[in-house]
């Protein structure tokens, strides 16, 4: 038998990690700590207000890793559309969810 004893307060419930995907031609939001060979229907986003949606239902805190595949001449990534990166990204911290974006040189 293992047990185990927390000094103070009860620890913090950790967040799931979640990956947002779209080298499949559409993109997808699921759960988990790497891509995925295959997405789930569940998983499609079909619009950066399906998106928002999906998102907004996260847990405060939460990582969301995004290797983009598509991206403007500046290096900006685009989603469905040219310029919908920025207001992604701004929705994300006003929810205080941390946007992770990967491959991106700062």
């Amino acid at each position: 038998m293992i047990c185990a004893f927390f000094a103070g307060a009860a620890p913090k419930a950790s967040t799931v990690d979640y990956m947002l995907e779209d080298t499949s031609g559409k993109f997808a939001l699921y759960a988990g700590p790497a891509y995925r060979c295959f997405v789930l229907p569940k998983d499609t986003v079909s619009s950066l207000e399906d998106l928002e949606r999906r998102v907004s239902r996260l847990p405060q805190g939460t990582k969301v890793y995004w290797m983009p595949y598509l991206r403007e001449p500046s290096g900006t990534p685009i989603l469905f559309s040219k310029g919908q990166f920025a207001q992604f990204e701004k929705f994300c911290r006003e929810h205080r969810i941390e946007l992770i974006v990967e491959g991106v040189s700062k």
